[in-house]
């Protein structure tokens, strides 16, 4: 008796799954030769629905994210000008967060970004009559933690091993290995300063 193996399945998929990485790559050139607004829609509206970080990870550096070795970012973020951003190695981006790198983001090594975390360079200046906008950069140097629903404002540059609370506001700059939180966010105590770790996920569908 003979076993029959049906494939029709592993099949539909294949063509799907080859489909859409085409329309990604189509999507990701036109993008890479066009307007700020075209690799935004790639970033934002395209990307985030691929279920493989290896795929997501080449089309990030196509519309110009830089991305060091064995960092991660999850899906179904939002990123404004993905050419300013640039993120380190062995970093961890969770979901949800929000990364306004139009005045640049600069993430360093072994970062870790929580959920729904907000990386804001853009603001307005509300006495301007012409509501005119600014942006400065972020910077977040290596081994900072940034917890749950975290607010990091324009200007500001986050020291290395520095822990932000969940839920914090931060509006000036945090000194290495402080742990701050609160809204805006100030000093709560200190951190072990003798870090050595890289925030690694193994999980090849997220």
């Amino acid at each position: 008796m003979k076993t029959i193996i049906k494939t029709d399945g592993i099949k539909g998929f294949s063509r799907v799954f080859i489909l859409y990485a085409v329309y990604v790559a189509v999507f990701s050139l036109l993008a890479s030769w066009g307007s700020g607004y075209g690799n935004e829609y790639v970033t934002n509206d395209i990307l985030p629905h691929i279920p493989f970080w290896s795929l997501r990870r080449f089309y990030l550096r196509i519309v110009g994210v830089k991305v060091g070795k064995g960092s991660f970012v999850m899906k179904k973020n939002y990123i404004f000008r993905p050419s300013n951003l640039k993120i380190g190695m062995f970093t961890h981006i969770n979901r949800g967060c929000l990364l306004d790198a139009r005045g640049g983001i600069s993430i360093g090594n072994s970062v870790s970004i929580s959920h729904n975390v907000n990386i804001v360079t853009g603001g307005h200046n509300y006495q301007s009559e012409s509501f005119e906008g600014k942006f400065e950069p972020i910077i977040i140097e290596d081994y900072v933690w940034i917890g749950v629903g975290a607010t990091i404002l324009q200007g500001v540059r986050i020291g290395k091993g520095a822990v932000v609370c969940a839920g914090a506001v931060i509006t000036k700059d945090v000194l290495e290995y402080d742990v701050v939180g609160g809204v805006p966010a100030h000093k709560i105590g200190t951190r072990n300063g003798n870090l050595n770790y890289k925030c690694k996920w193994e999980m090849p569908l997220t």
